[in-house]
């Protein structure tokens, strides 16, 4: 971890900061006194059951998006926001006006999308969310084909973000889901298929779609819960979230981009302690239905949504821009200065170029790899529990809230390995410019035994290259691994995971005679701590 205008590796500038654009405004919405105005849209088929105190038909709502949007001629990559579920009558899409600026300034045409006729007392109104999205992508092609409109020739609609809160986090799956699934260029109403290629979710809900009913069928959808591939995903949470408390969003990224689908987009994961759910929303205040306890911990909306700011823009920039380098960001291995200091932050990252090593989604021996010819071993049998494991309880034993499976592995012995042989047909892989990633983190007990509240974990890794043993790297040099945030009400606390990513080429640093495509063993110490409880899962060669 560095200050990333310190790293040597590369000199990133703060995402958080405005760019280099002017930034413009706009504001769309349909004229009340015209029926007929093309941006008054039908959805009383997906959800005809408003709150009392909505003042639309379903069959007459409003496509009003908040634009900012930068200087030039563009063309630009377009992000669309959308608000989750709150009181209707409140302007929900207002409180991303500080993201909108930002991407703007970066050189996104960014719009904030009223879905505020969706929300209050309301059930089964996921479809229409994310088929109002897909709807004002429909006005955006219109608007870029337009000789006659501002907005001509400047959207690249083969550059689209989706970025959704709460209940909007979900709608942005769900309209990924629809953009083919729904597509139909005959029918105006569901003429889709957009270039979708980000999607950002910020504390979003899992699994409402489910009980929804398909209109064209008159059965519950397919592809339910959502299983995200061919865009990149970024899910952000905070420890501290009195709403969406069971951090769904969690089983989303582990659907995401799946073990057994070639890599095609990337996914990442933030998780923020002291962070609540309302406080991504400028107008949505600073508390949430429940509050989470330790309360002194919450951090303040203005760090809050400060490091919104950093995420949010760094992701776009690299996934929409093409600006790699970003990715050092999402992996948590730089910091900028808009990003307070103090706030703990934990990171997953997954990159499209992978090779996965052991995943544990196969099959419950834990003797065999993912990948063919790979076997794991438990040294001296030290590891003690060494269970494959569903990560998936909400509460004892090992508080994991995931949709996944994996390793738990405890010790009480410095003398613990875990080694992985590898086959010789990984060799092809094994760049100096690649990591060896995993993600890994510590396991909260409720009655302390082998982790110590409040202390960072920490291993080692060498290799073995033929007869060679490599220096050991240890954990905390890539990425801390630090103690749950213990949390009471709302949930209870969360055992979250941190992916680490060891630079192949600091094993052979220096021996320029050591080849990587040796490479025989994987030996995982634990040797830093005199004992130890943690989860591990997704161990692979990364680009």
């Amino acid at each position: 971890m560095c200050l990333a205008q310190g790293c040597g590796r590369q000199r990133l500038k703060d995402p958080a900061n405005p760019g280099p654009h002017n930034v413009l405004s706009w504001e769309y919405k349909p004229d009340p006194n015209n029926p007929n105005d093309p941006l008054w849209t039908d959805v009383s088929s997906y959800f005809n059951s408003p709150d009392l105190r909505v003042t639309y038909s379903m069959n007459h709502v409003p496509l009003h998006g908040v634009v900012r949007y930068p200087s030039g001629n563009g063309p630009f990559p377009l992000v669309l926001l959308v608000h989750g579920n709150h009181d209707p009558l409140a302007s929900s899409e207002q409180g991303y006006v500080y993201l909108l600026d930002l991407l703007a300034s970066h050189g996104f045409i960014a719009a904030s999308v009223d879905e505020n006729f969706l929300n209050g007392g309301s059930w089964g109104e996921m479809d229409a969310r994310a088929v109002v999205l897909l709807r004002h992508l429909q006005r955006w092609r219109t608007w870029n084909a337009a000789a006659n409109h501002p907005f001509f020739h400047k959207v690249d609609l083969n550059r689209i973000g989706l970025a959704g809160h709460s209940r909007g986090g979900e709608a942005i799956t769900v309209a990924w889901l629809f953009n083919t699934m729904l597509h139909d260029p005959n029918d105006p109403a569901h003429d889709f298929n957009f270039g979708l290629q980000s999607l950002f979710a910020i504390a979003p809900v899992d699994g409402q779609i489910v009980s929804d009913i398909n209109p064209h069928t008159g059965q519950s959808y397919t592809g339910v819960p959502v299983v995200l591939q061919n865009a990149d995903y970024f899910v952000m949470h905070g420890t501290h979230d009195g709403d969406v408390w069971d951090f769904e969003g969690y089983r989303a990224f582990d659907r995401a981009q799946p073990v057994n689908v070639s890599g095609t987009a990337t996914k990442s994961l933030l998780w923020v302690y002291g962070a609540i759910h309302n406080q991504w929303n400028t107008i949505w205040g600073t508390a949430d239905p429940c509050l989470v306890q330790p309360a002194n911990v919450i951090i303040s909306a203005a760090d809050q949504q400060s490091i919104g700011k950093a995420f949010m823009s760094g992701f776009y920039q690299m996934t929409l821009q093409h600006k790699n380098q970003y990715v050092a960001l999402l992996a948590g291995e730089v910091r900028f200065a808009s990003m307070p200091s103090g706030i703990t932050l934990m990171n997953q990252y997954q990159g499209k170029d992978r090779v996965l090593i052991d995943d544990y989604e196969e099959t419950s021996n834990l003797a065999i790899g993912s990948l063919a010819g790979v076997t794991n071993a438990n040294l001296n049998n030290l590891l003690n529990p060494y269970q494959w494991y569903a990560l998936s309880d909400a509460g004892n034993p090992y508080w994991l809230w995931e949709q996944s499976h994996g390793l738990i592995a405890g010790w009480t012995n410095s003398t613990t390995e875990y080694v992985i042989a590898v086959p010789g047909s990984l060799a092809p892989q094994l760049h100096p410019n690649s990591f060896l990633s995993l993600r890994v983190g510590q396991i909260y007990e409720p009655q302390p035994s082998k982790n110590t509240p409040g202390m960072s974990q920490d291993f080692g890794i060498v290799l073995e290259l033929g007869s060679v043993v490599t220096p050991e790297l240890r954990a905390s040099n890539f990425a801390a691994l630090p103690y749950p945030q213990q949390t009471s009400s709302c949930g209870g606390t969360k055992s979250v995971l941190q992916t680490v990513r060891f630079p192949l080429r600091d094993f052979v640093a220096h021996h320029p005679q050591w080849h990587l495509h040796d490479l025989t063993k994987i030996r995982l110490q634990f040797n830093q701590r005199v004992s130890g409880l943690v989860a591990i899962d997704d161990i692979q060669i990364a680009k």
